[in-house]
Formats: C-alpha cells, structure tokens, sequence
C-alpha cells in the first residue's frame, strides 16, 4: 500500500482557471445591487452640480476679466462675472434637479 499523499501535478504553477465561473462572478459583481448602482448614479449626480458650477465660474469669469482687459477697468467686471457665473451654475443645478418646482416658479 503506498502511504504518501497523492502528488499535485499544478504546484507552483498558480490557481486553477475556471472562465465560466469567472465570468459568472464579474457579471454578479458588475450588475451590483441597487443600492450601489443608485450611490454611483448619487456621485454622477454631485460631479455634474460641481462640473456646472465651476464651468459657470469659469466663463462668466472669463467674460468678466477679458471686459476689464478690453475696458482697463481692473477687477471689478472679473469679479461680477464670478459672481455671475457662481448664480448661474446654482441655477442649473436646482433646474435639474428639482425640475417640476422650478418650472412652476417661472
């Protein structure tokens, strides 16, 4: 009777690949459930307010400081089209997202 364990003919050479099972779990892990798909559409959500607030900023500001170059007025049209452009991007982030409430108020 031979007494020693069976030799394992894959030592050393890594975990055994099984593609079905794999592809299985990515496509589980992928679909997620629901509470993690709506905190990554949450993040999607606050990366576009604070995208139309610092785009808003940044044209506005832009108009502003290319007026006060044109006009040799300092900064005072920079720092109204900052202001400006700070309103306006509140602004679209409360249109998008309260879109009912805001089309009653106009």
């Amino acid at each position: 009777m031979n007494s020693q364990a069976p030799r394992d003919d894959r030592a050393g050479r890594g975990p055994v690949r099984q593609p079905e099972k794999l592809a299985n779990r990515l496509a589980g892990a992928l679909s997620g459930p629901r509470q993690t798909r709506d905190t990554w559409r949450g993040l999607g959500d606050a990366w576009t307010a604070v995208s139309y607030i610092l785009s808003g900023i940044a044209v506005w500001g832009g108009a502003g400081w290319l007026l006060d170059r044109w006009l040799s007025t300092g900064p005072v049209l920079l720092v109204i089209g900052i202001l400006v452009g700070n309103f306006a991007g509140v602004y679209l982030v409360y249109i998008r997202t309260f879109p009912k409430e805001a089309s009653r108020a106009s």
